[in-house]
């Protein structure tokens, strides 16, 4: 979520319908007064980073599910009437390499941008994954443009560069420590034969001595086409093939008692909470009890402070009107037709257990 710098906007991500949310914001009180318009984000994906540029012109953003690309719609907003529009959206190229941008924001004085991009680490291949790192982009405020990076922390972020021996070494150790001591030899002798060999990343690479300058996946490349070598000059290693490994017997613990307690119910709602509220009330039934009412995390009902931030997706948690006592599943597929013949289907329910008297769940905050 971000606000514009001039207060009267905030973007937030639609999860339900894949858009950017925009909403106006109260002068006087400073709480959102409703969704004044929308943005498609992409496909089936979710907003994941938003920033309005400083002159609140243009609305950036990027999904969860797309690598790569930033996007710009142009943005006009009217605070008197609460109502916005939305301008062409353009693209930024992806940045050649898997990352999804996972955070933006402007410099004080608008003239650059950090996008922040970030991707899963490791891989089924081995290969040297592309981690987090930041790009520092020059903004245009007159086009709604970013040139290309000037700067880039960490420095060396997915060109292909970096010294993996680091990393590779602690991963020797880590053979060795659960007692495939041969293995970590074999690999170990490998690395020890490529750099004796002369192949040499960036950073140790010397003419008078090194025959080959690589980079992360061409050093990886030449170890493994070393495995089985030894090398000549730098003393090869050995490491006790039959170490113990690291044994963890589980612990037998007996079955906790289980119990029912409750359902989180979550629903779609764009009113003031309080009349969520009262409707769940009328077809709550004798049995059970309207606890809580959250919004992102926080409760805001009962006894919620109104310059919470709401959006349109609540949940509402159901638990049995006799304190402490369970709840049995039938009372509670009672309880959802009768919230769907009220009109309020639900989104998706979360059961709510104690094991041997404690609770199994979390409290909202403020609960």
């Amino acid at each position: 979520m971000k606000r514009s710098r001039d207060g009267h906007w905030i973007v937030y991500g639609d999860d339900t319908f894949g858009h950017a949310a925009v909403c106006a914001v109260d002068p006087a009180t400073g709480a959102p007064t409703g969704i004044a318009g929308t943005v498609h984000v992409a496909g089936d994906t979710i907003l994941h980073a938003a920033a309005f540029s400083p002159d609140g012109r243009h609305l950036l953003y990027s999904s969860i599910g797309v690598p790569g690309g930033l996007r710009i719609a142009r943005f006009t907003g009217d605070p008197a009437t609460g109502t916005v529009t939305f301008g062409p959206v353009t693209c930024t190229p992806n940045p050649g390499f898997p990352a999804a941008i996972k955070a933006i924001d402007f410099s004080p004085d608008g003239r650059w941008l950090a996008v922040g991009y970030g991707a899963n680490a490791g891989g089924v291949s081995g290969r040297p994954q592309t981690r987090s790192f930041v790009d520092i982009h020059p903004w245009d405020a007159a086009t709604g443009t970013l040139g290309p990076p000037v700067a880039r922390s960490p420095r060396r972020a997915g060109q292909d560069l970096a010294n993996p021996s680091g990393l590779f070494l602690g991963a020797v150790q880590m053979l060795v420590h659960i007692g495939q001591g041969d293995v970590a030899a074999r690999v170990h002798n490998a690395w020890l034969k490529t750099i004796e060999d002369g192949v040499h990343t960036y950073d140790i690479f010397d003419p008078a001595v090194s025959t080959e300058k690589v980079g992360t996946t061409a050093f990886a490349d030449a170890v493994i086409a070393r495995l089985g070598e030894a090398p000549a000059t730098l003393k090869a290693v050995t490491y006790a093939a039959s170490a113990e490994p690291i044994r963890v017997a589980p612990k037998a613990r007996p079955l906790p008692t289980k119990e029912f307690v409750g359902l989180d119910v979550f629903v779609e709602w764009r009113a003031p909470v309080e009349d969520l509220a009262k409707v769940l009330e009328e077809h709550t039934g004798p049995d059970l009890r309207l606890v809580m009412i959250s919004n992102r995390g926080q409760k805001v009902w009962p006894g919620g402070m109104p310059e919470t931030f709401c959006v349109d997706h609540w949940r509402c948690r159901f638990q049995s009107a006799t304190e402490g006592s369970p709840v049995s599943h039938a009372e509670m597929i009672e309880l959802l037709t009768r919230l769907d013949r009220a009109g309020l289907p639900f989104l998706k329910t979360e059961g709510l257990y104690t094991f041997d008297g404690k609770p199994g769940f979390s409290l909202g905050q403020g609960q």
